[in-house]
């Protein structure tokens, strides 16, 4: 297999718990060795974030509620996007929306990983660019709408990882960098169920033509992209993003059900382009040295809590700004004692 083709197969599968399908091809073993002995160091390039607490170096402190935090040392991030810009759209011209909007926040020490799920819905402040990538001014819209209204993908991209790392540093309050990311066509989805012979979830609430409450199912085809898409009426945007993150960690767990090289080749020739990402090779084995020791049922889900308002003659979800805080310093944070 050559080095052009295995790169292609990483960015293919990658998007957050795939990487855990990399983790033994043979032809990257040794750098697979070489990456795992300091996997974070390989993710994040900033120097501040790379101490470690052992050594007793003093870390900046933020004031939360009275107390003081420093920002966890061994936390690396990841953007998870799902893109939808599926026929519908396109006929009332629409362009592409980041209708699934995840961040994957992994503590490298402890291998604990936490899931936060954003609304697609949330009232945002959505950054501006140009066309050379500098931001130019800001507008109020829903957050996933900070993909659209770009004729080049990497913009879109580089758009929504600005404004949702705007939206969770909650006003300068914290320091949480977002700049790697992986997007999947929300379309290509069910080429990747059913190229691993469908993943199974279990159903929290009766879903017409796929399943009833209680039920295990195995999602396939067409069922796989309504699991992860439908929201009206079956519970709007929080169980929707409920069932994203059970989507990801049933693929996930198929994944590692199947084997890394079964899983790769399964994958390669159905979901070819339907992820981007802007990781390197080497963090994405890097992310994958961590993921393998990652416990699937210790995987925290978070959602913001958000609720409707349609005060502006548009319909919004309003996240409570308390809770966001909540999350950001339980996730990235940790108290500093005497």
């Amino acid at each position: 297999m050559n080095r052009k083709k295995v790169i292609k197969i990483l960015t293919a599968t990658l998007c957050v718990l795939l990487a855990l399908a990399c983790g033994s091809c043979t032809w990257f073993f040794v750098r697979y060795n070489q990456i795992r002995s300091n996997p974070h160091s390989v993710i994040n390039s900033n120097v501040d974030t790379q101490i470690n607490t052992d050594t007793g170096v003093e870390l900046p402190t933020i004031t939360y509620d009275g107390k003081e935090y420093y920002k966890n040392p061994n936390m690396v991030t990841l953007l998870f996007l799902g893109i939808d810009g599926y026929q519908e759209r396109a006929s009332k011209n629409l362009g592409y929306r980041s209708d699934m909007i995840m961040i994957c926040a992994i503590d490298t020490k402890k291998y604990k990983v936490t899931l936060i799920s954003i609304p697609r819905d949330t009232k945002a402040n959505i950054t501006k660019m140009n066309q050379n990538g500098n931001i130019t001014g800001s507008y109020v819209n829903k957050i996933n709408a900070a993909f659209a209204g770009y004729s080049g993908k990497d913009l879109a991209y580089l758009n929504t990882v600005q404004t949702v790392e705007n939206f969770i540093n909650c006003d300068e309050q914290f320091d949480i960098d977002l700049s790697l990311y992986a997007g999947v066509d929300i379309d290509g989805i069910t080429d990747i169920a059913d190229a691993v012979g469908g993943v199974q979830v279990n159903l929290d609430m009766s879903l017409s033509g796929i399943g009833k409450k209680g039920q295990t199912v195995t999602l396939k085809g067409q069922d796989a992209i309504d699991y992860v898409r439908e929201r009206h009426g079956v519970g709007g945007d929080l169980k929707r993003a409920y069932r994203q993150q059970q989507f990801m960690l049933a693929l996930a767990k198929k994944i590692k059900q199947l084997g890394a090289r079964k899983s790769i080749l399964a994958l390669w020739d159905k979901v070819d382009g339907v992820v981007k990402t802007n990781l390197d090779t080497d963090q994405m084995l890097a992310f994958a040295t961590i993921l393998e020791d990652v416990n699937l049922k210790g995987i925290a889900h978070v959602t913001i809590p958000t609720t409707g308002d349609s005060s502006s003659g548009k319909s919004y979800q309003i996240h409570d700004e308390e809770a966001l805080e909540k999350i950001i310093i339980d996730t990235f944070y940790i108290k500093k004692t005497e």
